[in-house]
């Protein structure tokens, strides 16, 4: 299934196939890649196929240095799982925060493990 990430104004939306969802982060958002490649993991033991991350909501330039990221590195203060599985593809409740997410560091696997597992 193709999944994509759109800004509809100041809102994002993912497209998995001819479905559109609105997710709860401000745009720029962008899924979470190592290497160059979309992180993705699956997780069996809930049925879930993949979960993959998507960040938004832009960091603040006081956030930018406390982090010290690089100038013109796309990073969000928030981020939000896609979760898909036998029944389709939905978005997860939880809204992580209170980090960085930046586009080509990706993050560790616990934090799709915790979006996988989270009780919704």
């Amino acid at each position: 299934m193709s999944l994509q990430i759109l800004a509809k104004e100041k809102v994002c939306v993912l497209r998995a196939g001819p479905k559109d969802f609105p997710l709860q982060l401000t745009a720029p958002c962008f899924f979470l890649r190592r290497e160059g490649k979309v992180q993705s993991f699956p997780y069996r033991d809930v049925n879930m196929d993949f979960v993959v991350i998507v960040a938004g909501t832009a960091v603040s330039d006081a956030h930018r240095k406390t982090w010290n990221l690089r100038e013109g590195e796309l990073c969000g203060a928030q981020s939000q799982a896609v979760l898909g599985g036998r029944s389709g593809v939905r978005l997860s409740k939880a809204i992580h925060q209170g980090g960085v997410y930046c586009k080509q560091q990706g993050v560790d696997q616990k934090e799709f493990w915790s979006f996988a597992h989270d009780p919704e």
